[in-house]
């Protein structure tokens, strides 16, 4: 099923019937479901919550708006009501694409961590980690490492919990807790889009949070995730490169 991703994509007549395009790439309408996760008949609260289709403010929201209308937007929550589209994804390739947005952190061989230039962001914890792993060559094998949560459950011991709570618009509402010792454990509700790139180079998987309503309360405090995307490609020089950029506030 993974692999089936990094396949060529159907034809355009084909394609627009079932996904959109943000740069070279194309969402996956069955989401999470493709590494084998199952999801959940939503129960009757998250139907009457459901996320809405029409998309964000339009007079923001657009090709034509700017990665600081972006991050405006993620730092101040305003769309945790509606789906992420198109325009969004764009721009989220805008802001990673701009290197003179992340000052560097530290660089270790091949490892590198950046940090957005203004402070004032999400907390001031909005990050991108960047690394190249020479020795694996399976972008499928990386990917599901993250996303294949039977397996994951194997190996993860902080993050867990996972729960495809439903499907809407090739959205996934996701639902996971982090162990966050000696602190209280953290708990999300985030909206989870899956791409393939349109010449089989990789993945990328985008998410925020969506409404607290969406998912029971429970013990954990229930934290806030302004962004969580991964770019999982083939690296030029041989290998995988996979690419974290992240905001979150743990409250």
């Amino acid at each position: 099923k993974v692999a089936r991703l990094l396949q060529p994509p159907p034809c355009q007549a084909v394609m627009s019937q079932v996904a959109w395009k943000a740069g070279p790439w194309i969402v996956e309408p069955k989401g999470l479901a493709c590494f084998g996760n199952p999801v959940e008949a939503p129960q009757e609260h998250v139907l009457a919550r459901l996320p809405s289709i029409d998309g964000s403010d339009a007079a923001v929201v657009g090709s034509a708006a700017s990665s600081a209308d972006f991050v405006k937007r993620l730092e101040s929550c305003c769309d945790a009501g509606n789906i992420i589209c198109q325009d969004e994804v764009l721009q989220f390739l805008q802001l990673t694409r701009q290197e003179d947005t992340w000052d560097m952190v530290t660089e270790n061989g091949r490892t590198q961590v950046h940090r957005h230039r203004d402070r004032s962001l999400c907390g001031g914890v909005f990050v991108r980690l960047r690394a190249h792993l020479p020795n694996v060559a399976n972008v499928a094998h990386v990917a599901s490492c993250f996303l294949d949560f039977q397996d994951r459950a194997k190996w993860d011991k902080q993050a867990c919990g996972f729960r495809v709570l439903h499907n809407l618009a090739a959205n996934d509402i996701l639902y996971y807790v982090v162990h966050t010792p000696p602190f209280s454990d953290r708990d999300f509700v985030v909206l989870h889009t899956l791409f393939r790139h349109e010449q089989q180079k990789g993945l990328l998987f985008y998410s925020r949070s969506a409404e607290d309503a969406l998912a029971a309360g429970t013990k954990a405090v229930r934290a806030h995730q302004y962004l969580l995307a991964t770019e999982v490609s083939e690296h030029p020089s041989g290998g995988v490169q996979w690419t974290t950029t992240t905001a979150i506030d743990p409250r």
